[in-house]
């Protein structure tokens, strides 16, 4: 193990990726717009305030990115405030790293509020050192500054550090950035497990793996 781990939140730590693939779809069909066969991969690496400037620039939607930002946290934010679980394994992996003394972050396309108070909810708020967002840093992860940033907050270089992704883009952005990558299953992108395998350092199924 590295000095030093950065977790992604969505399909990594928690189960809540079937959420994020209705919701875009969700939003433009009250709006009686069909929505695209793209829709679903064109938003994953977006936070909520891109994803709010993307809606208005390809639909014409009328209210101010404000307004749409605040409907899609309205549409997910029930599930990280009641019901989202951890995946198998995670508490005690989050649990060993910090009694070994690694520090962890979260680098996440989700609010850094919904993330915090989704953590705090679950009980392991205090094994992880910060939440930084999409949203904080005004990149997609498409654009490593993301993990670089909380690579410096940690106090490490991306050499020294691992990061957990579950999106293929995602891993091969952290990896061109010098980050060691650890790839992990979710079911909502299944289709690219033998791409992750072949692009990670290590792949798992389940956190269990590692402990």
């Amino acid at each position: 193990m590295n000095k030093a781990i950065i977790f992604d939140m969505d399909g990594v730590l928690l189960d809540s990726m079937p959420a994020w693939g209705q919701v875009g779809i969700s939003f433009v069909q009250k709006r009686g717009i069909e929505p695209p066969a793209d829709l679903r991969e064109t938003l994953k690496p977006m936070g909520l305030e891109q994803t709010a400037v993307y809606f208005k620039e390809r639909f014409g939607f009328g209210e101010s990115p404000q307004a749409i930002v605040s409907e899609i946290y309205e549409l997910v934010a029930d599930g990280y405030l009641n019901s989202f679980k951890l995946k198998d394994g995670v508490r005690q992996f989050m649990y060993n790293c910090y009694d070994a003394g690694i520090p962890a972050a979260v680098a996440t396309a989700t609010s850094t509020p919904l993330a915090q108070r989704a953590f705090r909810r679950l009980e392991v708020d205090e094994y992880i050192r910060f939440v930084i967002s999409c949203d904080d840093v005004g990149k997609s992860k498409a654009d490593p500054l993301i993990y670089q940033l909380a690579a410096q907050r940690l106090g490490v270089t991306p050499e020294e550090t691992t990061v957990f992704e579950d999106a293929y883009f995602c891993a091969q952005t952290a990896k061109k950035a010098g980050f060691t990558v650890v790839g992990v299953y979710d079911e909502s992108a299944s289709e690219q497990e033998q791409a992750m395998r072949a692009l990670c350092d290590r792949y798992i199924m389940s956190f269990e793996e590692l402990l």
